[in-house]
Protein backbone atom coordinates (compact mmCIF):
# COMPACT_ATOMS: atom_id res chain seq x y z
CA UNK A 1 0.00 0.00 0.00
CA UNK A 2 3.23 2.34 1.00
CA UNK A 3 4.46 1.75 -2.73
CA UNK A 4 1.06 2.48 -4.08
CA UNK A 5 0.99 6.02 -2.35
CA UNK A 6 4.31 6.90 -3.02
CA UNK A 7 3.74 5.87 -6.72
CA UNK A 8 0.30 8.56 -6.75
CA UNK A 9 2.29 10.97 -4.86
CA UNK A 10 5.54 11.01 -7.59
CA UNK A 11 2.92 10.96 -10.33
CA UNK A 12 1.15 13.91 -9.15
CA UNK A 13 4.09 15.89 -7.72
CA UNK A 14 5.07 17.16 -11.17
CA UNK A 15 1.44 18.44 -12.16
CA UNK A 16 1.60 22.60 -12.04
CA UNK A 17 -0.47 24.22 -9.04
CA UNK A 18 -1.86 27.15 -8.87
CA UNK A 19 0.76 28.50 -6.59
CA UNK A 20 3.29 26.99 -8.83
CA UNK A 21 1.85 28.92 -11.70
CA UNK A 22 2.23 33.16 -12.85
CA UNK A 23 -0.95 34.14 -13.46
CA UNK A 24 -0.09 37.86 -12.64
CA UNK A 25 3.38 39.34 -12.34
CA UNK A 26 3.20 41.47 -8.98
CA UNK A 27 5.78 44.03 -10.03
CA UNK A 28 7.06 46.50 -7.17
CA UNK A 29 9.77 49.44 -7.10
CA UNK A 30 11.06 52.36 -4.84
CA UNK A 31 8.48 54.67 -4.03
CA UNK A 32 10.41 57.58 -3.83
CA UNK A 33 13.39 57.11 -6.42
CA UNK A 34 12.54 59.70 -9.65
CA UNK A 35 13.15 59.57 -12.44
CA UNK A 36 13.28 55.83 -12.55
CA UNK A 37 9.93 55.55 -10.52
CA UNK A 38 7.98 56.65 -7.56
CA UNK A 39 4.47 56.60 -5.72
CA UNK A 40 2.52 59.73 -6.81
CA UNK A 41 -0.41 59.05 -4.36
CA UNK A 42 -2.56 56.30 -6.04
CA UNK A 43 -0.06 54.63 -7.85
CA UNK A 44 3.56 53.56 -9.25
CA UNK A 45 4.69 55.87 -11.69
CA UNK A 46 8.05 56.88 -13.59
CA UNK A 47 10.52 55.45 -16.45
CA UNK A 48 11.05 52.36 -15.23
CA UNK A 49 7.33 51.57 -14.96
CA UNK A 50 6.28 52.42 -18.20
CA UNK A 51 9.59 50.78 -19.19
CA UNK A 52 8.19 47.56 -18.04
CA UNK A 53 4.63 48.19 -18.58
CA UNK A 54 5.92 47.73 -22.49
CA UNK A 55 7.87 44.95 -21.63
CA UNK A 56 4.87 42.82 -20.62
CA UNK A 57 2.37 43.69 -22.77
CA UNK A 58 4.89 42.99 -25.51
CA UNK A 59 5.18 39.83 -23.89
CA UNK A 60 1.53 39.18 -23.45
CA UNK A 61 1.66 38.27 -20.02
CA UNK A 62 -0.60 39.69 -17.06
CA UNK A 63 0.96 41.97 -14.27
CA UNK A 64 -0.01 44.83 -11.99
CA UNK A 65 1.86 47.34 -10.10
CA UNK A 66 2.06 46.91 -6.10
CA UNK A 67 2.89 49.85 -4.23
CA UNK A 68 4.38 48.32 -0.65
CA UNK A 69 5.53 51.45 1.23
CA UNK A 70 8.58 52.33 2.14
CA UNK A 71 11.98 50.64 0.58
CA UNK A 72 12.81 48.33 3.39
CA UNK A 73 9.31 47.11 3.39
CA UNK A 74 9.64 46.45 -0.92
CA UNK A 75 12.99 44.17 -0.42
CA UNK A 76 11.05 42.32 2.61
CA UNK A 77 8.01 41.40 0.16
CA UNK A 78 10.54 39.95 -2.31
CA UNK A 79 11.65 37.78 0.91
CA UNK A 80 7.91 37.06 1.71
CA UNK A 81 6.97 36.44 -2.02
CA UNK A 82 4.36 38.98 -1.86
CA UNK A 83 5.90 40.26 -5.04
CA UNK A 84 7.48 38.90 -8.34
CA UNK A 85 9.58 41.64 -9.25
CA UNK A 86 11.51 44.87 -8.18
CA UNK A 87 12.38 47.29 -10.60
CA UNK A 88 15.28 49.22 -11.34
CA UNK A 89 17.94 47.62 -8.09
CA UNK A 90 22.07 47.29 -7.76
CA UNK A 91 22.69 43.48 -7.64
CA UNK A 92 24.38 43.40 -4.72
CA UNK A 93 25.63 40.26 -3.01
CA UNK A 94 22.96 39.88 -0.07
CA UNK A 95 20.00 40.59 -2.67
CA UNK A 96 21.12 37.39 -4.62
CA UNK A 97 20.30 35.29 -1.83
CA UNK A 98 16.61 36.27 -2.60
CA UNK A 99 16.79 37.64 -6.06
CA UNK A 100 17.60 36.82 -9.65
CA UNK A 101 18.56 40.03 -11.42
CA UNK A 102 18.22 40.50 -15.40
CA UNK A 103 21.60 40.08 -17.01
CA UNK A 104 20.69 43.74 -18.86
CA UNK A 105 20.51 46.46 -16.95
CA UNK A 106 17.62 49.05 -17.15
CA UNK A 107 19.90 52.02 -16.45
CA UNK A 108 22.84 53.83 -14.97
CA UNK A 109 22.32 55.14 -11.49
CA UNK A 110 25.35 56.94 -10.01
CA UNK A 111 25.40 57.34 -6.38
CA UNK A 112 26.75 60.98 -5.01
CA UNK A 113 28.02 62.38 -1.48
CA UNK A 114 25.91 65.24 -0.19
CA UNK A 115 26.99 67.62 2.29
CA UNK A 116 27.00 70.99 3.52
CA UNK A 117 29.25 73.08 1.63
CA UNK A 118 31.40 74.21 4.02
CA UNK A 119 32.08 70.46 5.44
CA UNK A 120 34.27 69.21 2.74
CA UNK A 121 37.60 71.14 1.11
CA UNK A 122 38.56 70.18 -1.70
CA UNK A 123 36.88 66.35 -1.93
CA UNK A 124 38.95 63.77 -3.62
CA UNK A 125 36.92 60.70 -2.72
CA UNK A 126 35.56 58.31 -0.19
CA UNK A 127 38.41 58.24 2.13
CA UNK A 128 37.55 61.72 3.16
CA UNK A 129 34.75 60.34 4.38
CA UNK A 130 36.40 58.05 7.19
CA UNK A 131 35.78 59.53 10.58
CA UNK A 132 33.15 61.46 9.74
CA UNK A 133 29.44 61.14 11.01
CA UNK A 134 27.33 59.62 7.79
CA UNK A 135 23.54 58.99 7.07
CA UNK A 136 22.23 56.29 4.38
CA UNK A 137 18.96 55.07 3.81
CA UNK A 138 17.51 51.95 5.24
CA UNK A 139 17.74 49.05 3.13
CA UNK A 140 19.77 51.33 0.04
CA UNK A 141 22.83 49.15 -1.60
CA UNK A 142 25.65 50.96 -3.10
CA UNK A 143 27.71 47.85 -4.94
CA UNK A 144 29.44 45.68 -3.36
CA UNK A 145 32.63 47.63 -3.02
CA UNK A 146 31.51 50.40 -1.29
CA UNK A 147 29.22 48.67 0.76
CA UNK A 148 32.22 46.95 2.13
CA UNK A 149 33.87 49.85 2.94
CA UNK A 150 31.25 51.23 4.60
CA UNK A 151 31.20 48.35 6.94
CA UNK A 152 35.45 48.45 7.16
CA UNK A 153 35.63 52.18 7.41
CA UNK A 154 32.82 54.34 8.01
CA UNK A 155 30.51 55.57 10.35
CA UNK A 156 26.74 55.88 9.31
CA UNK A 157 23.89 56.08 10.51
CA UNK A 158 20.39 54.31 8.64
CA UNK A 159 17.24 56.57 8.21
CA UNK A 160 13.77 56.17 6.45
CA UNK A 161 13.79 58.73 4.42
CA UNK A 162 15.81 61.89 2.01
CA UNK A 163 14.14 64.69 3.61
CA UNK A 164 14.91 63.40 6.75
CA UNK A 165 18.48 62.69 6.03
CA UNK A 166 19.44 66.59 4.36
CA UNK A 167 17.89 68.26 7.31
CA UNK A 168 20.08 66.11 9.82
CA UNK A 169 22.85 67.45 7.40
CA UNK A 170 21.43 71.06 7.72
CA UNK A 171 21.09 70.94 11.49
CA UNK A 172 24.84 70.02 11.47
CA UNK A 173 24.36 66.80 13.09
CA UNK A 174 25.74 64.67 10.48
CA UNK A 175 28.78 65.42 7.79
CA UNK A 176 27.48 63.46 4.71
CA UNK A 177 24.58 61.70 3.00
CA UNK A 178 25.04 58.79 0.24
CA UNK A 179 22.18 58.55 -2.30
CA UNK A 180 21.38 58.60 -5.78
CA UNK A 181 22.59 61.38 -7.84
CA UNK A 182 19.55 62.01 -9.97
CA UNK A 183 16.27 61.61 -6.96
CA UNK A 184 18.69 63.36 -4.26
CA UNK A 185 19.79 66.32 -7.27
CA UNK A 186 15.89 66.48 -8.10
CA UNK A 187 14.55 67.02 -4.64
CA UNK A 188 17.23 69.58 -4.21
CA UNK A 189 16.39 71.60 -6.98
CA UNK A 190 12.67 71.61 -5.52
CA UNK A 191 13.39 72.51 -2.24
CA UNK A 192 15.23 75.33 -1.84
CA UNK A 193 15.51 75.68 2.08
CA UNK A 194 19.18 73.14 1.16
CA UNK A 195 20.65 75.29 -1.26
CA UNK A 196 23.49 75.08 0.94
CA UNK A 197 23.73 71.48 0.48
CA UNK A 198 25.63 70.39 -2.27
CA UNK A 199 27.04 67.04 -4.25
CA UNK A 200 30.54 66.47 -4.46
CA UNK A 201 32.46 65.37 -7.42
CA UNK A 202 33.70 62.26 -7.99
CA UNK A 203 30.63 59.98 -7.51
CA UNK A 204 30.96 56.94 -5.04
CA UNK A 205 30.39 54.79 -8.50
CA UNK A 206 28.29 55.12 -11.52
CA UNK A 207 26.86 50.95 -11.62
CA UNK A 208 23.50 50.32 -13.22
CA UNK A 209 20.42 48.83 -12.13
CA UNK A 210 18.73 46.11 -12.97
CA UNK A 211 15.29 44.31 -12.80
CA UNK A 212 15.38 41.24 -9.53
CA UNK A 213 13.01 38.75 -9.83
CA UNK A 214 12.12 36.58 -6.88
CA UNK A 215 13.62 33.61 -6.80
CA UNK A 216 10.97 31.50 -5.08
CA UNK A 217 8.51 33.11 -7.29
CA UNK A 218 7.01 30.64 -10.85
CA UNK A 219 7.24 34.21 -12.46
CA UNK A 220 11.29 33.98 -12.51
CA UNK A 221 10.80 32.39 -15.47
CA UNK A 222 10.10 35.18 -17.83
CA UNK A 223 13.39 36.52 -16.64
CA UNK A 224 15.47 35.88 -19.67
CA UNK A 225 12.89 37.59 -22.22
CA UNK A 226 12.62 40.68 -19.74
CA UNK A 227 16.57 40.96 -19.87
CA UNK A 228 16.14 40.57 -23.89
CA UNK A 229 13.48 43.30 -23.70
CA UNK A 230 15.48 45.64 -21.91
CA UNK A 231 18.42 45.16 -24.19
CA UNK A 232 16.68 46.07 -27.18
CA UNK A 233 15.05 49.05 -25.06
CA UNK A 234 18.37 50.25 -24.67
CA UNK A 235 19.11 49.83 -28.00
CA UNK A 236 16.43 51.34 -29.48
CA UNK A 237 16.90 54.66 -27.38
CA UNK A 238 13.51 53.58 -25.64
CA UNK A 239 14.54 53.71 -22.16
CA UNK A 240 16.24 56.90 -22.66
CA UNK A 241 13.26 58.83 -24.08
CA UNK A 242 11.22 57.51 -20.73
CA UNK A 243 14.14 59.06 -18.33
CA UNK A 244 13.94 62.38 -20.23
CA UNK A 245 9.97 62.33 -19.90
CA UNK A 246 9.80 61.37 -16.68
CA UNK A 247 12.35 64.06 -15.87
CA UNK A 248 10.23 66.61 -17.53
CA UNK A 249 6.99 65.28 -15.90
CA UNK A 250 8.29 65.92 -12.88
CA UNK A 251 9.09 69.64 -13.61
CA UNK A 252 5.79 69.78 -14.44
CA UNK A 253 6.18 70.09 -18.81
CA UNK A 254 4.17 67.89 -21.08
CA UNK A 255 6.40 65.52 -23.01
CA UNK A 256 5.67 62.41 -25.69
CA UNK A 257 7.42 59.91 -25.64
CA UNK A 258 7.51 59.40 -29.49
CA UNK A 259 7.64 62.84 -30.66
Amino acid sequence: MFKSFLIISLLFSGLPTKSSSCETIRVSAHSAYPPYHWYDGEKLTGASIESAKLIFEKLGVKFKFVHRGPWKRVLESAKDNTVDVILGLKNSTDRKGYLSFTEDHFYQNPFAVYAHKNTFHNYKGVDELIGKKGVLNLGDRYGDSFDKFIVDKLNVTRVKSMKQAFNLILGGRFDYYVMGFFPASEFLSRNPKYSEIKSLDPFVNEDFIYHGFVKKSPCIKYIKEVSKALAEQTRDGVIQKLIEKYQKIRKGESYDLFD
